[in-house]
């Protein structure tokens, strides 16, 4: 999946402030959590936050698959999740022949 931000529109901005916030309250998450599990740091996430930055689309994928469980899953298993994900995304763009 390429790396493009979203387009960074009040739309897209008020489904990610949602969604964060879901995942805050559902799991119990700190920003720093959440930006962990995403693979950016907290200022990246604090930029997307208020609107500075648009997140990726695998940014904003990532954080929509954590609020969709009901159940607390530690940030170290999310991070494996994420990595797993990663990969498979890359083999993905190797077996297509990108870079």
């Amino acid at each position: 999946m390429a790396r493009t931000p979203l387009q960074n529109s009040y739309k897209s901005l008020a489904l990610w402030t949602e969604t964060l916030l879901r995942v805050k309250e559902q799991r119990g998450c700190t920003n720093k959590d959440i930006a962990q599990a995403l693979g950016i740091g907290t200022t990246r996430l604090a930029n997307i936050n208020s609107g500075n930055r648009a997140p990726t689309m695998p940014e904003f994928l990532t954080l929509l698959s954590l609020a969709d469980t009901g159940r607390k899953v530690s940030t170290v298993r999310i991070r494996e999740l994420v990595d797993a994900q990663n990969a498979d995304n890359r083999s993905e763009e190797r077996s297509a022949g990108m870079p």
